[in-house]
């Protein structure tokens, strides 16, 4: 509960080699984890997984957007070192902000995270808003539609596929720039004007569009940006809390506090042990 983490091993899962070997392979991590556990005196009870999908109030996975795992596989993957509780990943890395990291003290706070993808969670009094279905998080997966006043319009990608950290290295190579990852990216952007600079700067106001529609539409005292790119210092932080208040509607939404998330990559891996310490609470 106070947030330490005692013994840490990060490795690639290799999705796109299959589900059942990224499983695999994560299971594996597990298990060194908890001998090294072990040999420390630690027991292991309960454990929590996230995932970047949807996950609905009973802990199912129900999208296949990035691993197409399905829930009792991966509780059975797991089921030899205790009671697994499956938690989507932002809500999770939010689970850890609230009461550790960036939003300590705010009861009702927004966490958008930007990664991979992007994604959202509200926190309403201290407890993670889930929705009818478990699903109040995809705010930025779904098309949108481009219009004029005649009424003709074309569907545009999604939020997701224009600002995350993938959607930079995309527009960048488009423009000519070759980058072997967001953060090659960003470093760019923070280092001189050109190409780089441009992409950052138009991503971070695009997401800071969508997330003013949702500060305007909830209501929260605070707004909190993680995630790899989102909680990362340099351009595309600046250039997104710069960007919010023009979109914004009413004084309050104007002023919102905005803050990046403090615990990193951490919070991932805090929030789903909290998930699984409080999963009857959260639940």
């Amino acid at each position: 509960r106070s947030g330490s983490l005692r013994h840490v091993r990060a490795i690639r899962t290799d999705a796109s080699n299959g589900a059942r070997q990224a499983l695999a392979r994560a299971a594996a991590v597990a298990r060194e984890v908890v001998e090294a556990g072990s040999r420390a005196g630690l027991t292991v009870h309960k454990v929590g997984i996230g995932v970047p999908e949807l996950v609905g109030p009973g802990g199912e996975i129900e999208s296949a957007a990035i691993l197409s795992w399905r829930s009792a596989g991966v509780r059975k993957a797991f089921a030899a070192f205790g009671d697994v509780t499956i938690e989507s990943d932002v809500r999770a890395a939010a689970l850890a902000e609230a009461p550790l990291g960036a939003a300590r003290g705010s009861p009702t706070f927004l966490y958008v995270g930007v990664g991979t993808g992007i994604s959202s969670a509200l926190f309403i009094d201290g407890r993670p808003y889930l929705g009818a279905h478990g699903h109040a998080i995809a705010f930025a997966s779904g098309p949108t539609r481009a219009g004029d006043a005649a009424g003709s319009g074309t569907v545009v990608l999604p939020l997701e596929a224009r600002a995350s950290g993938p959607a930079l290295v995309r527009r960048a190579k488009a423009l000519g720039l070759h980058a072997e990852d967001a953060v090659e990216v960003c470093r760019a952007a923070q280092a001189e004007a050109g190409i780089a600079r441009g992409v950052v700067d138009d991503a971070a106001t695009e997401l800071a569009a969508h997330v003013a529609i949702l500060v305007n539409a909830l209501d929260p005292s605070l707004v909190v940006l993680g995630g790899g790119v989102g909680a990362a210092p340099g351009r595309y932080w600046t250039s997104f809390r710069a960007a919010l208040p023009r979109f914004a509607w009413g004084r309050y939404a104007r002023r919102v506090r905005v803050r990046r998330a403090r615990l990193g990559a951490r919070g991932g891996m805090i929030g789903a042990a909290l998930s699984a310490v409080e999963a009857s609470t959260v639940r």
